[in-house]
């Protein structure tokens, strides 16, 4: 409908019961809402980003329909790319970033998702100035149950292409390697994966000294999934054809 009346009609009508939709007592009609509002993004621009929109936008990343909270992270990750770098980080990011305290891990996947593309967009400064930093934050944060350190992680892998060798050895290897000393079967199963899958991404000689020697002591680790995979990361190598 949006596309149909215009822009002014629809921030000045239309807008208003999109608003109260959102906040309607139905999970249902609050999905739907959120699912189409990218349509109404498409005819208003950023003017959609009116401080009582972000405001129900923030309160639904903390619904109680975890299919909701997905939708949310799926519309401001859409936003994101729309609308650009600028707006994201002055309205969208502290939203977005809620993915990975998500309990859901199908929020947490889309925001990953999500994640990826942003960095093929944003790069620079957005990936290594405040995203990598948080994740690392997030990482080391107390008590942190090991569901979301693994969270932490596959950000840390989705965004690595984008990054430069210099910049994955001063802040990405630290990480990765605390992992491989994680005291959680899963969260060493999982950084075996990523080390296998984004090997080609690190200086071959870094590789050699600082990751291969815990790739090898994890081929011995008490768990034979964690001592399978990461006996495929110690001898994954690299397709350098056509390079």
């Amino acid at each position: 409908m949006s596309a149909l009346v215009g822009k002014d009609f629809t921030m000045q009508r239309i807008n208003t019961i999109l608003i109260e939709l959102m906040k309607d007592d139905n999970a249902e009609v609050r999905l739907n809402v959120v699912q189409n509002l990218i349509k109404v993004a498409d005819v208003v621009q950023q003017e959609l980003l009116s401080p009582s929109f972000l405001t129900i936008l923030n309160n639904i990343t903390k619904d109680s329909q975890w299919r909701v909270r997905m939708a949310v992270i799926e519309l401001v990750g859409d936003m994101a790319i729309k609308f650009g770098k600028d707006a994201f980080l002055k309205f969208l990011e502290p939203i977005f970033m809620q993915y990975l305290n998500n309990t859901a891990a199908a929020v947490r996947e889309m925001g990953i998702s999500k994640v990826k593309k942003m960095a093929k967009e944003f790069s620079g400064h957005w990936l290594t100035g405040f995203f990598v930093p948080a994740i690392i934050e997030r990482y080391n944060q107390e008590k942190i149950a090991f569901h979301y350190r693994v969270a932490c992680l596959q950000s840390i892998a989705s965004v690595m292409s984008a990054l430069t060798k210099a910049d994955i050895v001063d802040k990405i290897i630290p990480l990765l390697k605390q992992a491989c000393r994680d005291s959680v079967p899963n969260v060493r199963f999982c950084v075996c994966k990523i080390l296998k899958d984004t090997k080609a991404c690190f200086p071959a000689e870094v590789w050699n000294v600082s990751i291969e020697p815990d790739l090898k002591e994890l081929t011995q680790d008490e768990d034979k999934d964690v001592k399978w995979f990461a006996h495929l990361a110690y001898t994954h190598e690299v397709d350098t054809a056509g390079k």
